[in-house]
């Protein structure tokens, strides 16, 4: 788990679709601006990108974990996380956000990753499949 990264929801945009206004949501992590969050993968897109998982309290949040996948929707549905993910609902609601990059390779993509990644030190040396980060500034 990333500890200490706590979110703000922002909205983002709000606009017409088909008669409704609807609400866009934006998460910053970063400096990096991330679509969501959604509280289902039917939301994401087939793109490539970044992806954040939250859990989500009220209209806060924090970062559990970071990926990045050639097909986020799918790349989020078959990580080898995701039953680790699910435990943390008793917190709050599992959540995605997407930070879609079409025009990025693998490399930068994973850049951008280790870029999340690099903000956090290992908090749990125990921990070999690398899920616990506490953020290097909350000291």
């Amino acid at each position: 788990m990333i500890k200490n990264c706590h979110i703000n929801f922002l909205s983002a945009l709000n606009y017409e679709q088909k008669g409704r206004i609807k609400q866009e949501m934006s998460i910053t992590i970063n400096e990096h601006v991330f679509d969501g969050p959604y509280t289902t993968t039917k939301d994401l897109m087939d793109d490539p990108g970044v992806f954040a998982v939250i859990i989500a309290k009220e209209e806060k949040g924090t970062l559990i974990d970071v990926g990045e996948s050639n097909n986020i929707r799918k790349g989020i549905e078959s990580h080898k996380n995701r039953v680790k993910w699910d435990r943390f609902t008793s917190a709050g609601t599992l959540c995605f956000a997407a930070l879609y990059t079409p025009d990025f390779n693998q490399t930068e993509r994973a850049s951008i990753e280790q870029d999340i990644r690099a903000q956090y030190e290992k908090n749990d040396s125990n921990d070999s499949e690398g899920s616990n980060y506490k953020r290097k500034d909350s000291e």
